[in-house]
């Protein structure tokens, strides 16, 4: 890794334990995102199994939203905005052109 790349990470890092801390915290809270009425974009990576196509977006998020669209990158991880912006940038554009 480049290492200007590697120290914009480092920086990065004080805010990733309070970013984790927030996710347990609201854990299991799925049925509060029903009222949601807004159009969302759930978008994910190579790391979910074909098998289960979108984790915890699909079988836990997805059920709860009244418009969701669902897109899944099978060669990008969870850093795809900064490895092919270009890609996720397409795929982001067109669904706000909707």
């Amino acid at each position: 890794m480049k290492p200007e790349v590697l120290q914009r990470k480092y920086s990065l890092l004080h805010s990733t334990i309070p970013e984790h801390a927030e996710l347990v915290r609201l854990n299991n809270t799925y049925p509060r995102y029903r009222d949601i009425a807004a159009k969302v974009l759930l978008l994910v990576g190579k790391e979910i199994e074909p098998s289960n196509p979108g984790g915890f977006a699909s079988t836990k998020l997805s059920p709860q939203l009244q418009d969701v669209t669902y897109t899944r990158f099978p060669r990008l991880d969870h850093l795809g905005p900064e490895k092919s912006p270009e890609e996720v940038a397409q795929v982001a554009a067109q669904f706000l052109a909707m």
